[in-house]
């Protein structure tokens, strides 16, 4: 009997060394694949928000370079510089709105075709409601596309904090900022996105952080829709 045990034991023993190993083997291969796919994707994704920056930068210089803008030129410009394969969701320009000034861009939202145009906020149901009174606003005042991205126009970026962080952010840094994860007030379903913000100043000094607050026009924006991005 122990004649008999003593080969059948060692060869399960040899059998079963072997089969570990070649699943620690098998193991090693896939981790190394699977991060090796991982890197690609990630270099992927930071190619696409650079070239995205890219074209927030081309509006920044758009604002900064012309007396005004108006809703036809900024439709034309962004159809120009985004003609298609973007990541985006829309691009969109986000005025400062002191609160004298919020009836006047009410009105001329309405003339230039936005008959229900208004500066709402979010309730606590969710639902979308007049925003109250406060100094300022940043509404989304242009948007394209539009269609697809009605429910987003005259919605008050500030009246949300992760959307007013990042306001906050690129105004005092001078620099594009990405928001953290939000829902995307336009879509109903696979909405998670990220909103990346590039500051719009008046010309003159922009040295300080006080210089940035007091010239700040607004801000040229990206919606980035998570399933688009990745």
């Amino acid at each position: 009997r122990v004649l008999i045990s003593l080969p059948l034991a060692a060869g399960t023993i040899i059998a079963v060394a072997a089969f570990l190993g070649v699943v620690a083997h098998n193991s090693d291969e896939a981790t190394e694949r699977f991060l090796r796919q991982a890197s690609n994707r990630i270099l992927t994704v930071d190619k696409r928000i650079v070239g995205e920056t890219t074209i927030l930068r081309s509006i920044v210089g758009l604002f900064q370079s012309s007396a005004r803008v108006d809703r036809p030129t900024f439709g034309d410009f962004t159809s120009l510089v985004a003609p298609g394969g973007s990541s985006f969701q829309a691009l969109e320009w986000i005025p400062r709105v002191e609160l004298a000034a919020r009836r006047d861009y009410v009105q001329a939202a309405r003339r230039d075709g936005l008959a229900e145009f208004r500066i709402t906020e979010r309730a606590p149901s969710g639902a979308l409601i007049e925003a109250g009174q406060r100094a300022s606003y940043f509404p989304v005042y242009y948007v394209e596309p539009l269609k697809g991205n009605e429910g987003a126009v005259g919605f008050d970026l500030a009246s949300n904090t992760t959307r007013r962080a990042a306001l906050a952010k690129a105004r005092d840094t001078g620099k594009l900022v990405t928001s953290g994860k939000i829902n995307l007030v336009q879509l109903k379903k696979n909405n998670a996105g990220v909103l990346i913000f590039a500051p719009i100043y008046k010309s003159g000094s922009i040295a300080t952080t006080q210089d940035k607050r007091r010239n700040l026009t607004g801000f040229a924006l990206g919606v980035g829709r998570v399933s688009s991005l990745i």
